[in-house]
């Protein structure tokens, strides 16, 4: 029953304060709280222990199992999120627009200040989607995600590869509070709940659908060498499968929100009208066409193509990447391919894209 679990979930908290290295104490608290259907929380407990006991093949196995119930994003927390879908779908198309950046580096000189220096006032009734890498922390997050939020109705977030780091030897201790990268992962849902900000689709007016899409590279992305390379990319994160396979969770994260935008649940007049639009956007590049840097192997690191099918499932005319810090806009078989980097040390001069102007999409 409900009670019992909350008494085991009490009890195992007690032995890990009391053995803060026993695996299984941290196992327990997970069990506890999957029977409380609180998926998210169990995640890192079920983390902590394998993380602890990496040679328990139940301490992995049971981390994996619940990595798969959070995908499938059908837990309370999920659920809820879902709820502000409709929100603002009688808002009227005219009243609202929608910008778009990636990369903004927050901690990093000249950040804080460019974001400061939007007006108060011109962006109170649009929204913004942000294409990951905002801060290396997750701290840094929260500040750049509240910075934008005093400007914006709404803030729409994806995490980039630097999201993602947990970096060794900063203030913020972010090895003790995060065993893997997917438990900051789903620390940052907690923490857009927490100051209102969004990481799920929503109709942000009538007919315009707001779509983040969650990402990862894959070796294969590389078409001149296509399998894995000497080079290890973003060796601060941390995950519970081969860093190669780490694009297959994100893929899967994003099924639920495709069947989402597609669903009955979206007014049947717009599925095939010119009233409905959809913008999705994400971190990494989702088309081998698009500008790399010219980096040892970074054709490994840049994008995932399989994302592209996900794209094109939701009807998006207007796709939002970032990563190689490379402002581009491309028109690819119907759907346009924008990246608007703010880059490190950015200027007051910078500038967001305007990616629906209040009538039609708008890439410039």
């Amino acid at each position: 029953t409900l009670g019992n679990a909350q008494r085991a979930f009490s009890d195992a908290q007690e032995a890990v304060r009391l053995t803060p290295k026993w695996a299984k104490a941290y196992r327990r608290c997970a069990d506890a709280l999957t029977q409380m259907a609180n998926v998210e929380n169990a995640y890192w407990f079920y983390a902590k222990a394998a993380t602890l006991d990496a040679g328990d093949a139940g301490h992995r196995a049971a981390r994996l199992e619940c990595l798969k119930k959070l995908v499938r994003e059908d837990g309370p927390q999920a659920k809820r999120r879902r709820g502000l879908f409709s929100r603002d779908a009688k808002l009227k198309r005219s009243s609202v627009r929608v910008w778009a950046c990636s990369d903004v580096h927050y901690d990093h000189h000249g950040a804080p200040e460019w974001v400061e220096s939007l007006c108060d006032r011109t962006y109170q009734r649009d929204a913004l989607c942000l294409a990951g890498d905002i801060a290396d922390t997750l701290y840094g997050v929260k500040l750049c995600l509240q910075a934008f939020r005093k400007k914006f109705r709404r803030v729409f977030y994806v995490p980039g590869n630097h999201d993602l780091w947990i970096r060794p030897g900063l203030n913020d201790d972010e090895e003790a509070k995060f065993p893997d990268s997917i438990a900051k992962f789903v620390a940052m849902h907690q923490l857009c709940d927490e100051i209102g900000c969004e990481m799920t689709p929503a109709e942000v007016c009538e007919g315009v659908f707001v779509c983040p899409t969650y990402g990862w590279y894959a070796p294969t992305f590389d078409h001149h060498d296509p399998k894995p390379g000497s080079v290890r990319f973003d060796k601060f994160c941390k995950w519970p499968v081969d860093h190669n396979e780490a694009w297959k969770i994100f893929h899967a994260w994003n099924e639920p929100r495709v069947r989402l935008i597609g669903s009955t649940d979206v007014p049947k007049r717009y599925k095939k009208t010119r009233q409905r639009d959809c913008v999705t956007f994400g971190h990494f590049l989702p088309r081998k066409e698009l500008p790399i840097p010219i980096i040892h192997e970074f054709g490994k690191c840049a994008g995932l193509v399989e994302l592209d099918q996900q794209i094109r499932a939701v009807g998006a005319r207007v796709h939002v990447f970032g990563h190689t810090h490379m402002n581009t806009l491309h028109e690819i078989e119907d759907v346009f391919y924008v990246q608007d980097s703010i880059g490190y040390g950015c200027m007051n001069s910078t500038q967001l894209q305007l990616v629906f102007d209040g009538e039609r999409m708008a890439c410039h």
